[in-house]
């Protein structure tokens, strides 16, 4: 399993490669526990709902798991955020077949950075 680090590198040459291409990845670190690495790894969920306001389930499993909380904690966390956020508004379902999404070459990653679009 693997996740990417936020670091870009501006000055690779070949711009029409994927912007998976230009981060540094780098494999998920052995200590997280089965339950956190499945959660992680979870597509259900969108990062925003409503428009503005974010989704911080996998922040919260990464520093509940970063405190050594039980696996047990780790799925009631989960179970009751994904269930009904403390706004008391359910989280956004992604509808959308994530095996068929292309991933953003280069150039459109640039161009949409920092923006709200194209998520």
């Amino acid at each position: 399993k693997y996740y990417l680090s936020s670091s870009v590198d501006d000055s690779i040459e070949n711009k029409n490669n994927s912007i998976h291409d230009k981060m540094k990845i780098q494999s998920i670190p052995k200590y997280l526990s089965p339950t956190a690495s499945r959660l992680l790894a979870d597509k259900t969920f969108d990062i925003e709902f409503r428009g503005y306001l974010s989704n911080h389930s996998k922040h919260a499993i990464v520093a509940l798991e970063r405190l050594n909380a039980s696996e047990q904690r780790l799925e009631e966390y989960w179970n009751e955020y994904t269930h009904m956020t403390p706004y008391n508004i359910q989280l956004h379902k992604i509808d959308q077949d994530w095996e068929n999404v292309e991933p953003a070459t280069f150039q459109q990653w640039k161009s949409w950075r920092g923006k709200k679009i194209n998520w």
